[in-house]
């Protein structure tokens, strides 16, 4: 099991004390969700009424097993997983769009599309350089890579998911002209020199990403097995434990801990999120200049109306003010409204 975290938001400087449970969203008449953008609450992301909030990869599994050649759906409405409103955000650089209301990308070592069907269903489908049929386990294990980096666990009707994957290489294939390749294991990174990685384009960033690959080795059991591991600990522990590495503060290692490692109520705070929590939460705050103990009280208080999807919320707020996003929300929201979902209002 899960030791209970501790919800109270990092700060680099100034530690804040936060409730040790936050608020847990009430299932509510989602047919009220969202009715505008200052009454996004704890409602707002509680779980389908008649649905369970969890759902077992076993179970989901079940789903018919068709040829890899075909579009096989997952057991996810567009209201929960919109994928123009997912991938373009600026969190999974290396998805594409290859298709209208379809994406592709590596997950693990699969190279995976996923769209939308004529209902508005998510479907995926695994390439074949890449997934054999013939080979069962190969099968099983892309599914549960894919739905493990979906986080389809958790049932919120937010549009939008938190994708993770805690840790590229060679080539897997390329899909309507875009080449796709695998995240290089830390042995393989182990072997790319600083000035590599800036010849690469990396600058800055070079040195750090070589001290936390030799960082990363020398962690108990190998750094894949030590990155999953810290999905067991609570939030303020992953913060200390990631802060550890070359070139990671508290913000970066925020967005680890929400996108990587199940920590939901992580709130990591930028330029940008303090003008969303300004904005929507903190209007006191607006001209105040930003500091580690700002940006404690912005996360607390993120945690504090949203409870343990704090993290979710944030990124909703987020994309929402995104000018890349906005042109295509109108006619999203729209077809949410059909759902009795949404109205214009909500973004």
């Amino acid at each position: 099991m899960k030791r209970r975290r501790s919800f109270s938001s990092p700060g680099s400087a100034v530690k804040c004390t936060a409730p040790s449970t936050p608020p847990t969203p009430r299932n509510v008449d989602t047919t009220q969700f969202a009715k505008t953008k200052t009454n996004l609450n704890s409602e707002t992301l509680s779980h389908s009424s008649n649905r369970p909030p969890k759902r077992s990869l076993s179970r989901i599994l079940k789903i018919q097993n068709l040829p890899t050649d075909k579009w096989v759906p997952l057991d996810l409405g567009k209201r929960e997983l919109s994928l123009p409103l997912t991938f373009p955000t600026g969190q999974t650089f290396r998805w594409k769009k290859t298709g209208t209301l379809q994406y592709t990308g590596v997950v693990k070592s699969h190279l995976v599309s996923l769209k939308h069907l004529e209902n508005g269903d998510v479907a995926y489908q695994f390439h074949p350089l890449t997934c054999s049929t013939s080979n069962f386990t190969e099968e099983e294990d892309a599914k549960l890579a894919l739905l493990d980096f979906l986080n389809v666990g958790i049932r919120l009707l937010i549009c939008g998911r938190v994708l993770q994957p805690p840790i590229r290489g060679h080539h897997l294939g390329s899909v309507e002209g875009f080449q796709f390749y695998q995240f290089p294991s830390l042995e393989r990174l182990a072997m790319i020199s600083e000035e590599e990685l800036r010849e690469a384009g990396f600058g800055y960033r070079a040195k750090y990403i070589v001290g936390t690959i030799k960082a990363l080795q020398l962690k108990p059991g190998g750094g894949v097995e030590w990155l999953s591991s810290l999905r067991e600990l609570d939030l303020n522990e992953v913060i200390n434990e990631l802060s550890t590495f070359p070139g990671v503060g508290p913000k970066v290692a925020s967005c680890i801990a929400l996108f990587s490692l199940d920590q939901h109520h992580a709130v990591p705070v930028d330029t940008h999120v303090w003008k969303v929590a300004t904005r929507y939460l903190m209007p006191e705050l607006a001209g105040v200049r930003i500091t580690s103990k700002m940006c404690s009280s912005v996360a607390e208080a993120f945690v504090a109306k949203y409870g343990k999807y704090a993290g979710w919320a944030q990124t909703l707020l987020f994309v929402s003010e995104l000018p890349s996003q906005k042109a295509i929300i109108p006619s999203e929201v729209c077809n949410m409204k059909e759902n009795n979902l949404l109205d214009k209002k909500v973004f």
